[in-house]
């Protein structure tokens, strides 16, 4: 059912191969007045048939955290004429740099936009020890070769 309202959306004209390989989606909810406000946990787990949906019609190659991010927070809306109405809107996400780095207690960045993840706290284990001389670029080894530089 989802899968023929994606067809729908795009006015009857069946995409053909998938639209987007990766998307970021903003999910607007419209609601007939404020007592159906809901958690957005609640919301985003009652968007699966719709995300479904898209996946099938070719909208998304996949539901998975490496083809599609969800912008939040959710938009609600207050239409009594319209309610109840769920709009998907996709935007595509090109491949990063640059990163937008989200970064947790761990000191382990993820960024926003795409899959990456960087270890932020080994980067700073690196920095340290070259600031403290314990790691030696190629120049001061000597070059390509490693030898040592003759003292002057």
């Amino acid at each position: 059912m989802a899968m023929y309202c994606a067809i729908n959306a795009y006015e009857g004209v069946i995409p053909v191969g998938v639209m987007y390989v990766k998307a970021k989606v903003a999910v607007t909810l419209v609601i007939p007045d404020r007592r159906y406000y809901r958690d957005p946990d609640n919301a985003l787990a009652s968007l699966k048939p719709a995300i479904d949906g898209c996946v099938d019609a070719g909208v998304i190659l996949g539901d998975d955290d490496k083809h599609l991010r969800y912008k939040l927070p959710i938009t609600y809306r207050i239409n009594r004429q319209e309610a109840p109405k769920t709009i998907l809107d996709f935007e595509e996400l090109k491949d990063c740099p640059p990163h937008e780095w989200v970064i947790d207690e761990h000191d382990v960045g993820r960024c926003k936009n795409c899959p990456a993840v960087r270890d932020f706290g080994a980067l700073q284990q690196g920095e340290a020890k070259h600031a403290a001389g314990m790691i030696h670029t190629a120049q001061q080894r000597g070059g390509k070769r490693g030898k040592p530089r003759k003292e002057e």
